[in-house]
């Protein structure tokens, strides 16, 4: 068994990725596109938590 096997990309093409970037796995991360409303771009507000300036989702779980 191996550990640490790189993920392939599947044959429909789901995890192809144009750039040769890798993303992050979940949607929360700075400069995102917000997943809620697909307008605005994630930042941090003044609590560091994630925050839409469109329509005010917030994350705020992240690892220490």
């Amino acid at each position: 068994m191996v550990a640490n096997k790189p993920v392939e990309d599947n044959e429909e093409g789901e995890g192809s990725r144009s750039n040769g970037e890798q993303q992050p796995a979940c949607g929360f991360y700075y400069g995102a596109l917000c997943p809620r409303c697909k307008q605005g771009t994630l930042d941090y507000n003044g609590m560091l938590n994630l925050q839409c300036p469109v329509c005010g989702l917030e994350s705020g779980y992240g690892f220490t």
